[in-house]
């Protein structure tokens, strides 16, 4: 069947001819179909016409309005913020701040577009006086679904949502309501004022001063080509214009279609007045469609790619990919694969219609993050502050890009940068002009308006539209054909939506106006859907019946009314699934003469072990052969929920922090700790910043290590967590001051490494003979080395204390010492870990001073006691137990013990560095991440 557009340009040409075509104004609904239908006529004049003509005209109907309305166009930021000062004004109570306004002042904008392009000016007041009345019936008593969408709109993504109380957001919606008609009046008498409008004042403006605007549409005939539901401004220019005799319409219409009546039902309604340029349509005969159920949404987006490889097979054969759910943009651009033809090296073009959101570019990310350092800068004043941001985007858009220039990343980077300066400059505009008062006194204010602001920008991919392949969404198809089509996530809620209106007008009211409602809606996405499949010839149609604990996906109601009209459509049934069939794993063997002391020499790397790398040799030797032997490590993936080490991780940082940055504990000289200063710097804030101070330093290290530009720990996505690693510095400093008050406390040392050298022997098979000795470093970053004692007639006692953040219990803080060299015995780890850092701290303060030697103030211990503080606990309390007891005793490392304690440590090394074997381990827990690779299965208990 020819295409629509085709159609359109033969009745153009038969009415017009070449010449004529410079008198013709095409009116698209969107830009795209424009520039298609400037690539049709360009084919015909290079096959049947040789000279050079003129084009039509071609716009949108959005740019027929902007040409006819004398008021200016205003940025939507600047417009909500307006209409928070005139909210503000008119309320008697306290408003709310504009970061909670932001969401209702955007609804605010749209119902007042929707009022003003379906209701005429002389009904409006009366609209309003019902309204008022309607709503004072029910004394605002809001419903459950009514609320729920209020509290979104203001209170979105705020942590004290859930502590508000359902009676404010009545109050103000109750507020909000009575001055409604005022704000709606105010708003554009001022705007006007300025010789400007917001969307719906600008079109009902032109429709109200048609009789000395009309001049201002050029001498020309427009033509409407491709529109389906017509609001009433829309429909009134058109009759406007059709009365003067400049108006053509071309609707894509199919007369004989049974399958949904609702299709095509705005176009009959349309031609009434409204008569149709084209002959008309008939369905013929029935559609060849596939329908493929698969099995999740993500297995969608990767058929996808296989199906665009397999159905485009030559050049001129217009393919697309239509995203019902806009949320599926992503996983579908990430799993394209390189599209080639058959015999054929080159990579085909992709255009990409949909909006990228920003909030998903690394820019957002690093642009959030400068924000949150420079807002915590009290010295600069908001105005700095967005100059700085403004200088940073600026710095990061001079940078070379990590992706390949002129990729689809290095554009959608470029984009993202370019939206971000410019919402920068906005905001700095709307400081300048005074617009919002409260700003300026306010930069926690304005920060989380612009957060607002940036999370719901999205950014437009720049490609050619003609171009054989798209992805698009549904709209973005209106007056275009297709040879070959995909649709994805054809799902009941999906296509049609099924989402409450979002509106403060009550739908009984709206419905009783005429202005739209999801009724309508709904008619859009049945004519949006079933013209597309009008002209294909090749359709498939994709959908998820997956089910998850909240919802069920099904086919939509479109699928289902096509199965039931086989005389319309034939459909092919089909499933895509996902092979669930485990492969076992291939057995890891150990090369024969194996050993840590080889591959470590091999590989030209000193000899250095760890303590958490001993402690992994006895917990699993197979472990400790795949991560420090064959290089092998976890992946490193952003934790939704933070693991008991990464909680320890920002336990440590914020407790350094706090020391370094109000005590000046810097590693190089003895600092005594006061109880005043502990109790200064155990205050919320305190906490706060230091917390935020580890954010900063772990994202700074993490993206150093791993070379992207994008911070993994975000601040406001673990409220929780952040409550807990509150609590866990709180119970630290607690017991400092507690040992300040009571014992004298002093730092020596901070998150400091210490290293000692070990000579150790290798034994041979049946570790009885020593083949040879090697020479091991031994070492790590001790948490905190302290001294206690001075007070009371305490006497003074060196301390090795280590932070965990597991799960306290009495027998990780005791062993025995044949235990420590036991494999797979439970709960050594703790005390074998401590005892090893005391060792490295004893052996250092009994060698010579050197540069390198942290004792060379003179500070050698000569002696310590290894602490173990659990953090969970309250170190206060004295139930809680933080010496580490070594066979039954409280274990202090000092002469007495030195060599006993050595011999045990050189043993354990030379377990380690002797070993060839690298067994599994018997008891393999759940969160190792090695089991598939060992093909073991975890525990049960």
């Amino acid at each position: 069947m020819k295409k629509f557009l085709d159609s359109v340009a033969d009745s153009l040409l038969s009415r017009f001819g070449w010449l004529g075509l410079k008198d013709v104004a095409l009116v698209f609904p969107m830009h795209r179909a424009g520039v298609v239908m400037r690539s049709v006529l360009q084919q015909r004049m290079a096959q049947t016409h040789q000279s050079a003509a003129w084009a039509p005209e071609m716009l949108t109907l959005s740019d027929l309005f902007d040409r006819l309305c004398p008021l200016g166009k205003e940025d939507e930021l600047f417009t909500v913020c307006r209409l928070h000062r005139i909210y503000s004004e008119c309320i008697n109570d306290t408003p709310m701040e504009i970061d909670r306004f932001y969401g209702w002042g955007r609804q605010l904008l749209s119902d007042f577009t929707n009022i003003d392009q379906g209701i005429g000016e002389a009904e409006i007041p009366s609209f309003f006086r019902n309204a008022l009345s309607l709503s004072d019936l029910n004394t605002y008593k809001l419903d459950d679904e009514v609320r729920k969408r209020l509290e979104d709109l203001l209170y979105k993504g705020e942590a004290r949502r859930q502590s508000l109380i359902a009676e404010s957001v009545q109050a103000h919606f109750a507020a909000l309501w009575h001055a409604l008609p005022d704000i709606y009046q105010r708003l554009r008498s001022e705007m006007q004022q300025a010789g400007k409008g917001y969307e719906g004042q600008r079109q009902r403006y032109v429709v109200s001063h048609w009789q000395e605007l009309s001049e201002r549409a050029i001498s020309k005939t427009y033509c409407f080509v491709g529109f389906n539901y017509l609001l009433p401004v829309e429909r009134q220019l058109m009759l406007n214009l059709q009365g003067e005799g400049r108006a053509l319409f071309f609707w894509d219409y199919v007369e004989d279609f049974r399958t949904n009546s609702k299709a095509f039902s705005f176009i009959r309604q349309n031609m009434q007045g409204l008569p149709n340029a084209l002959p008309a349509v008939r369905w013929g005969a029935p559609r060849q469609v596939a329908t493929i159920n698969a099995t999740s949404v993500h297995s969608e987006a990767e058929y996808a790619g296989q199906w665009l490889q397999r159905a485009y097979r030559r050049k001129g054969e217009a393919t697309a990919v239509v995203i019902c759910d806009e949320g599926q943009l992503e996983p579908v651009i990430y799993a394209l694969p390189p599209i080639r033809l058959q015999d054929s090296d080159a990579v085909e073009e992709i255009n990409i219609t949909k909006g990228y959101p920003l909030r998903s570019t690394a820019v957002f990310a690093a642009l959030v993050r400068q924000l949150d350092k420079l807002f915590r800068q009290k010295t600069l004043t908001p105005a700095e502050v967005l100059q700085h941001a403004v200088a940073f985007v600026d710095e990061q858009s001079a940078l070379s890009m990590e992706c390949k220039r002129n990729s689809w990343q290095w554009h959608l980077q470029r984009e993202a940068l370019y939206q971000s300066r410019r919402t920068l400059q906005q905001f700095m505009a709307i400081l300048a002009d005074g617009i919002v008062s409260d700003l300026p006194a306010h930069p926690d204010l304005l920060r989380r308006l612009i957060l607002r602001h940036l999370e719901q920008l999205t950014l437009p991919f720049h490609g050619e539209p003609v171009t054989d392949m798209q992805i698009m969404g549904v709209l973005e198809t209106r007056t275009l054909d297709f040879h070959h089509l995909l649709l994805l996530n054809v799902e009941e809620g999906v296509i049609p939506a099924h989402q409450p209106d979002k509106s403060f007008l009550p739908y009984y009211l709206r419905k009783a106006y005429g202005l739209q409602t999801h009724d309508e809606r709904a008619s859009v996405y049945a004519y949006n859907f079933f013209r597309l499949l009008n002209r294909a010839e090749d359709v498939t149609i994709v959908f998820s019946q997956s089910q998850t604990a909240m919802t069920k996906k099904s086919m939509s109601r479109f699928v289902m009314q096509m199965l039931i009209c086989p005389e319309e459509f034939s459909v092919q049934k089909f499933t895509l699934t996902e092979s669930n069939a485990l492969q076992p794993a291939l057995a890891i063997t150990v090369p024969e003469g194996t050993n840590w002391v080889c591959s470590r020499t091999e590989a030209g790397k000193p000899l250095y072990l760890s303590p958490s790398a001993i402690n992994t040799y006895y917990a699993c030797k197979r472990k400790f052969y795949l991560e420090y032997i064959v290089g092998l490590r976890e992946d490193d993936e952003q934790e939704t929920i933070y693991s008991n080490r990464t909680l320890g991780l920002f336990v440590h940082e914020a407790v350094h922090y706090l020391y370094a940055h109000h005590c000046h504990c810097d590693n190089t000289a003895p600092v005594r700790i006061y109880p005043n200063q502990v109790e200064c710097i155990n205050t919320p804030e305190s906490r706060h910043a230091a917390l935020q101070a580890a954010y900063e330093r772990l994202n700074d290290e993490y993206m150093r290590t791993h070379g992207i530009h994008t911070p993994v720990y975000i601040l406001e996505q673990h409220e929780l967590e952040n409550r807990v690693i509150d609590t866990y510095i709180e119970h630290v400093l607690a017991r400092d001051r507690y040992d300040a008050e009571h014992r004298g406390l002093t730092i020596l040392l901070l998150e400091q490494p210490l290293y000692t050298t070990i000579r150790v022997p290798i034994h041979n098979a049946d570790a009885t003979v020593c083949a040879e000795t090697v020479d091991v470093t031994l070492g790590g970053r001790v948490d905190r080395m302290d001294r206690t004692g001075g007070l009371n007639g305490l006497p003074d006692v060196t301390r090795i204390v280590d932070y965990k953040c597991g799960t306290y219990s009495t027998k990780k803080m005791s062993a025995k010492s044949d235990d420590l060299r036991t494999p797979e015995k439970p709960d050594m780890d703790y005390v074998r870990q401590t005892l090893l850092y005391s060792h490295v701290a004893y052996t250092l303060g009994a060698e010579k001073p050197t540069n390198g030697n942290p004792y060379s103030a003179g500070n050698a211990p000569s002696a310590i006691e290894p602490n173990l503080y659990f953090t969970s606990q309250d170190l206060t309390n004295q139930r809680t137990q933080t010496r580490i007891l070594l066979d039954k005793a409280e274990l202090t490392y000092d002469s007495s013990n030195h060599a006993q304690l050595a011999e045990l440590i050189q043993n354990m090394l030379s377990d380690v560095v002797s070993e060839q074997e690298f067994a599994q381990c018997s008891n393999c827990p759940s969160y190792c991440p090695y089991l598939n690779l060992c093909n073991r299965k975890p525990s049960k208990y």
